[in-house]
């Protein structure tokens, strides 16, 4: 049974203003938790669990408002697989 990827090693994450955050260090499987060792090359200092990071440009990258979601070249992407309903931090779902 082959497993979906919803990212492969090399991506760049990017904010939503199109800077580099990180690359991803190996392939990802759908449905896996991201864990630190999945990302390398920060270009920003590498973010502590439980902290809000952005960009140095104060663009998002990443949002836990809908579930873990991810900003990459070509837009947010979630590593469950769910639509992606994404609000700014801070905001609550209507």
């Amino acid at each position: 049974m082959s497993q979906e990827i919803y990212a492969r090693k090399g991506e760049r994450i990017t904010c939503t203003e199109g800077h580099h955050i990180c690359t991803m260090a190996k392939d990802a499987v759908l449905g896996d938790m991201p864990e630190p060792e999945d990302y390398t090359d920060w270009q920003i200092p590498e973010p502590k669990f439980g902290a809000y990071p952005t960009c140095h440009c104060g663009a998002p990258f990443f949002s836990t408002n809908t579930g873990t979601v991810l900003h990459f070249e070509d837009g947010w992407r979630n590593p469950r697989g769910l639509e992606i309903e994404w609000k700014p931090p801070g905001r609550k779902a209507a």
